[in-house]
């Protein structure tokens, strides 16, 4: 099955309508569509806004809740008081060059044939992201499969390191700028 965009249109009872299926949905079904790798847009019936990260959103803090743990509450804390240009300008700026430096991991340990996790890397940043982002829905079984999952020579192990030292600083930078901005705006 193929991935494709489905409108998703949110009325004001709360209740979603999948346009391609011509049926309403819940939260859970448009998550699982997500999983399934369908694009979506949620628009708002009565205004015809794009709400889909608003829905996303909704999605992570009622049914994939679990996933926020990764956040530490203070960074969760610098986000509500940044100013939401600068936040958004610094953070698709850093996640940018942290998932560049992640495939040059991924190509530097697998020597291109894989992303670090068994999965064909083409090349290619945006189909890089796509297996990327499927990864997290695809955890390896345990038993005997993930036994036999080959480790990286040792050798490779310091250039690893080296790179997760590397995403480290960059973290430290992130915090150490959004500390600056906090203290901005106290003055």
């Amino acid at each position: 099955m193929s991935a494709e965009r489905i409108e998703i249109r949110k009325y004001p009872n709360r209740r979603y309508y999948n346009t391609r299926d011509s049926r309403h949905v819940t939260l859970e079904e448009i998550r699982d569509l997500v999983r399934e790798g369908h694009e979506i847009k949620v628009v708002d019936s009565r205004t015809e806004e794009d709400i889909t990260v608003t829905v996303l959103t909704q999605i992570l803090l009622e049914i994939e809740s679990p996933k926020l743990a990764f956040f530490p509450a203070s960074f969760l804390q610098h986000l509500i008081r940044v100013n939401t240009d600068v936040f958004k300008n610094m953070t698709e700026s850093y996640f940018k060059n942290s998932m560049a430096s992640f495939v040059k991991a991924a190509e530097s340990t697998q020597d291109g044939a894989t992303a670090g996790f068994g999965v064909p890397f083409s090349g290619s940043f945006d189909e890089w992201q796509k297996v990327w982002m499927g990864m997290f829905s695809k955890a390896p079984e345990p038993g005997p499969a993930a036994a036999k999952a080959e480790k990286p020579p040792a050798s490779k192990s310091t250039e690893t390191t080296d790179q997760v030292a590397a995403l480290s600083k960059q973290m430290e930078e992130m915090q150490r700028a959004l500390n600056d901005l906090r203290r901005g705006r106290e003055k």
